[in-house]
């Protein structure tokens, strides 16, 4: 039972974490301002809420509204933590931020499977890690059974330099 208890409480902290907020707000703006749609993948919604506009099951009819204005481009992003996952398709959505996740290879693959290929325009599938923790092996475990090639940054600055060479 403590071992249970120990991992829970890990998991709020990875998935709370202060400093995944701060440069998950930064990632978000950063992607708005070069005129991307995006969805934020969360564990708790209590996080993601500090981060963008949520969107959950709890009210089909904001569920609608929600869905309506990101597909029209009025809003640019949208944080769930299950409800999007799945089912949903936003057409003019290219990228997936994962703030916090498990290491189940479904969770990923659906989550990354919002992304539509619309021309040949790329798609960002972008995932904050707190290397050497758990959370490391989660993401090895996760990206283990996929052909994706990560791109790994050691902060905001050397992300946008890497998005700015591989990706614009």
């Amino acid at each position: 039972r403590k071992d249970f208890a120990a991992a829970n409480k890990r998991k709020e902290i990875l998935w709370t974490s202060v400093n995944k907020e701060k440069i998950s707000k930064k990632l978000v703006k950063f992607m708005e301002d070069n005129n991307h749609v995006s969805i934020v993948f969360g564990q708790r919604i209590a996080s993601l809420e500090k981060i963008c506009t949520v969107i959950s099951h709890k009210n089909k009819k904001d569920f609608d509204l929600l869905t309506d204005k990101i597909r029209n481009g009025e809003i640019a992003t949208i944080g769930s933590q299950k409800m999007l996952k799945q089912g949903v398709n936003i057409t003019n959505l290219d990228t997936v931020i994962l703030h916090s996740y498990v290491s189940k290879h479904k969770d990923f693959t659906q989550r990354i499977g919002r992304l539509r290929k619309e021309n040949d325009n790329l798609g960002y599938v972008i995932v904050l890690l707190l290397k050497h923790t758990k959370e490391q092996s989660w993401f090895d475990a996760m990206i283990s059974k996929t052909d994706v090639t990560p791109i790994f940054c050691n902060d905001f600055k050397d992300f946008t330099e890497k998005y700015n060479t591989y990706g614009n």
